[in-house]
């Protein structure tokens, strides 16, 4: 869903898992992640995700529950360690805190970050490269 934010720029609304994004590399400038990491096998693919589709200098907002144990629904199982460790893989976490009231039963609390992506150096987006190819496909 396409609406425009509070700043009057357009926001993407996305309800749909995190390890397959429908959207290009370098997409967008925030990603707010809420609820949804623990609910992921492999959160590192949903994470690896967020960040391929973020600009350089974009940053997502992670709300997640942390403790408890595994369920169907929800078979990963965070500590505040565990997901610190998880984030700082590909990002900086700017801000965190914890204590807050968990989004499921059975955990013991929730935990909200904002990161910042940190760049790959090694993957440079060349734009008149990325020009110049297009212009070769044109007819």
């Amino acid at each position: 869903m396409l609406v425009a934010d509070e700043t009057g720029g357009p926001t993407i609304y996305l309800s749909l898992g995190a390890e397959d994004l429908p959207l290009l590399d370098r997409f967008a400038d925030l990603v707010i992640c809420r609820n949804a990491l623990d609910h992921m096998p492999d959160p590192r693919v949903g994470l690896g995700e967020i960040w391929r589709v973020l600009a350089d200098d974009g940053s997502v907002f992670v709300s997640v529950d942390i403790g408890g144990e595994p369920t169907p629904d929800e078979p990963t199982v965070f500590s505040i360690d565990s997901l610190r460790a998880l984030v700082s893989e590909r990002f900086e976490v700017l801000t965190f805190t914890d204590g807050h009231r968990p989004h499921s039963v059975g955990r013991a609390g929730n935990v909200r970050l904002l990161a910042g992506k940190v760049p790959d150096s090694s993957r440079p987006l060349d734009r008149a490269q990325v020009l110049k190819a297009y212009e070769a496909r044109l007819p």
